[in-house]
């Protein structure tokens, strides 16, 4: 027996953003969670492409900065055995706004702090709240994006997004530092 073919109803409220408050008008929800993303993804506490400049400044050895970058990347990479397993546990709006402030706060304690071992715990949380947040907004906009759930389309599209940005991270951090010297 096939499948009953949903109404178009049902189609626009599957499409809907769920993160948004109903006050948020629809055509501006999409480009603001991808203003998140992009904020997300070109944020960090350390920033590997501004060692010289970060070891001038703190005294620290490149090995350092670089060993509080990896982590950061590590932080990352570790939370994708348990993003499905955190998106289905809590609601996208809160597990939003908690990555959101625990990657705020981990990122400012980065800044301003010169403990080295905290500073490099703090860059793993800041990377993997960093992740959880952008996994949220990209399961928030799949379907804008794939209507059918074609994930053929949608994970290319994903990690070229992912990975452009990070390597644009680093062009901008090194333009900034070059114009803001």
């Amino acid at each position: 027996m096939p499948a009953p073919i949903p109404s178009p109803e049902e189609v626009a409220s599957a499409r809907r953003i769920q993160v948004w408050k109903e006050f948020i008008p629809l055509p501006l929800r999409f480009p603001l969670i991808l203003f998140i993303i992009i904020v997300y993804m070109f944020s960090g506490g350390v920033y590997m492409s501004a060692v010289s400049e970060m070891s001038g400044s703190l005294s620290w050895i490149t090995e350092d900065i670089m060993m509080a970058g990896y982590a950061s990347m590590t932080g990352l990479t570790m939370a994708f055995p348990l993003l499905f397993r955190i998106l289905f546990r809590f609601q996208p709006r809160n597990l939003l706004l908690f990555s959101a402030g625990v990657f705020i706060v981990s990122d400012y304690l980065c800044m301003v702090c010169d403990f080295l071992p905290l500073v490099v715990l703090l860059s793993f949380v800041s990377g993997f709240f960093k992740i959880v947040g952008t996994f949220v907004c990209w399961s928030n906009v799949q379907l804008k994006i794939t209507p059918k759930r074609d994930f053929a389309v949608f994970f290319p599209f994903l990690f070229t997004f992912v990975l452009g940005s990070v390597q644009l991270a680093n062009i901008v951090t090194g333009y900034s530092l070059y114009a803001f010297d």
